[in-house]
Parts: structure tokens; C-alpha cells; sequence
């Protein structure tokens, strides 16, 4: 291997690799199912909360707060828990359709 000067090659860790791969796998379905559009909007739209979620881990305040008070990232936990449960609908979908729910019960008083 030294031969070839590989070494180097040999050394990258394999989970980056592996999760840029299957982002691109799922990106070029998206762009098959739901066209260029939707898929440059939801790439940006990671983009978007990668760079929020790198700011906000690199500020002095959150480090300290983390490193002093670890018991903080079960409350993170919690809360991507809430986040993250799928029961049907999506949470833009609650305030899209809350005139109609008022509608329907405005019907049955």
C-alpha cells in the first residue's frame, strides 16, 4: 500500500462517506418522484438547518451551558422527540386547516 501512496485514502472515516451517499441516493429519488424544484427546495432547506444547528453549536453560551449542565440534552432529547413524531399531519398542516376545524365546530353548537 505504501507503494501506491494510499494511505491517506485509508485513513478517512467511512461515516461521512457513507451519509453523503445516501443523501445523494435519496436526493436523486426526490428529483425522479417530485421533479428539480421540490428536490432544490428541500436540499436548501437542509442546508438551511445545517448552518443554523453549526452556528448555534459553536456559541460559547450553548458550549458552556452543555458542558456545565449535561442533564440539558435530555431536555433536547424531549423536545426532538415531540418534534419528530409523526401522527398524521404535518405541523404546518394544523394551522392551514384551523379556520376549517373552527368552521366545524362552530356547525355543531
Amino acid at each position: 500500500m505504501e507503494s501506491f501512496d494510499i494511505s491517506l485514502g485509508l485513513s478517512v472515516s467511512l461515516f461521512p462517506i457513507v451519509i453523503l451517499a445516501m443523501t445523494i441516493e435519496r436526493a436523486s429519488v426526490m428529483w425522479e418522484e417530485n421533479g428539480a424544484t421540490e428536490t432544490i427546495v428541500a436540499g436548501l432547506g437542509t442546508i438551511f438547518a445545517a448552518i443554523l444547528g453549526y452556528l448555534f453549536m459553536v456559541n460559547d453560551y450553548v458550549q458552556h451551558w452543555t458542558f456545565v449542565f449535561p442533564e440539558l440534552l435530555l431536555v433536547v432529547l424531549g423536545i426532538t422527540i415531540l418534534v419528530g413524531r409523526y401522527n398524521g399531519y404535518k405541523l404546518i398542516e394544523y394551522f392551514r386547516f384551523m379556520s376549517l376545524q373552527k368552521q366545524l365546530n362552530q356547525n355543531k353548537a
